[in-house]
């Protein structure tokens, strides 16, 4: 992409995201087989010389069962990316519900993933309209829902792209938040 930019001065750019502005030797293409790079949070296909971003725009809502393993939660949330086409690389950060803040499996799937989790309680929850509610998930925690409603709440967006997918031990949804492409501001 930098040779691109030095020899044919600009670069086109495809964005699933927003564009305010861009720098002048930047413009921006509507087709992605046009461009020399894309910025998606999405896995493509796309054309083989273009330059991939994944802006770190997406919130994945986990509910799990006490005990839920590390592997448990990476296999679920690799199989909701894969099932959506989503990039992994795009997880902006993880969100659940605050009894599960001391749970081993999703701290340690955090940890190495470098991802941070945002806790709400079951009061934060339950504040979200519209998702159906888990009678499982009620008994135990007092939430009608987890992976949902936390995704959504941490992304402070209203844009739930995969709805809750469930495993043995695992619940995930993922969020998208808001984002937007803009040149950087000039230097002073």
């Amino acid at each position: 992409a930098s040779a691109r930019l030095v020899n044919h001065g600009q670069l086109r750019i495809f964005s699933e995201v927003p564009v305010v502005s861009l720098p002048m030797d930047f413009m921006a293409t509507p087709e992605p087989a046009t461009a020399d790079c894309i910025v998606s949070h999405r896995l493509g296909p796309w054309p083989d010389t273009a330059l991939i971003l994944h802006p770190r725009r997406l919130v994945a809502g986990i509910g799990c069962n006490r005990g839920a393993s590390r592997d448990q939660i990476a296999a679920a949330l690799a199989k909701a990316c894969a099932c959506h086409g989503l990039a992994r690389s795009a997880i902006r950060n993880l969100a659940s519900i605050d009894v599960k803040q001391d749970e081993a499996g999703l701290i340690a799937f955090a940890e190495g993933m470098g991802l941070s989790i945002v806790f709400y309680s079951k009061d934060q929850l339950n504040s979200v309209a519209g998702l159906s509610p888990s009678e499982a998930v009620l008994r135990a925690t007092g939430a009608q829902g987890v992976a949902e409603p936390a995704a959504l709440l941490s992304s402070a967006a209203n844009n739930l792209i995969v709805r809750k997918m469930k495993w043995k031990d695992v619940t995930i949804a993922i969020a998208e938040a808001p984002c937007t492409l803009t040149a950087p501001a000039p230097a002073a």
